[in-house]
């Protein structure tokens, strides 16, 4: 994981890779990907799945805030993302991807996995964010 700050605390970006193995990552469960001190607005986020996800009960994921679980994009089946797709609403793509842009977001991003364990892949999430109160972070 890596947050680089640009200009002191004018925002930065933001990557982390998850990689999903049923437990740490994976399991059913709303997890933190990054945490916001603040809040942040969201310029530009792409998520990128660098190995495809496999899920033999069905497992879905979302991706949202506390309090907003699937605020970024809806629940998708885990084993519609694959290798190289784009993973920016509940119909991943290869090739061209969209990118989620200027949203709000407090207190934290986090991935929510339902109906079943997602237990093999990775996702590689990029965010370019501000900070939308001074002394807002993302780490």
């Amino acid at each position: 994981m890596s947050a680089t700050a640009i200009l002191g605390n004018r925002g930065g970006q933001f990557t982390k890779r998850i990689t999903f193995d049923g437990v740490t990552h994976g399991a059913i469960a709303t997890v933190a990907i990054g945490t916001i001190t603040g809040s942040i607005i969201i310029t530009r986020m792409l998520n990128q799945c660098s190995a495809g996800l496999v899920s033999a009960a069905a497992g879905s994921i979302s991706l949202g805030a506390t309090g907003s679980l699937a605020g970024l994009i809806a629940a998708t089946l885990a084993t519609l993302i694959d290798t190289f797709e784009f993973w920016h609403d509940a119909t991943p793509e290869l090739g061209v991807g969209s990118v989620l842009v200027d949203r709000f977001l407090v207190p934290d991003l986090n991935y929510t996995v339902t109906d079943g364990a997602i237990t093999a892949g990775s996702i590689d999430f990029i965010v370019d964010w501000l900070p939308n109160e001074p002394g807002s972070q993302l780490a």
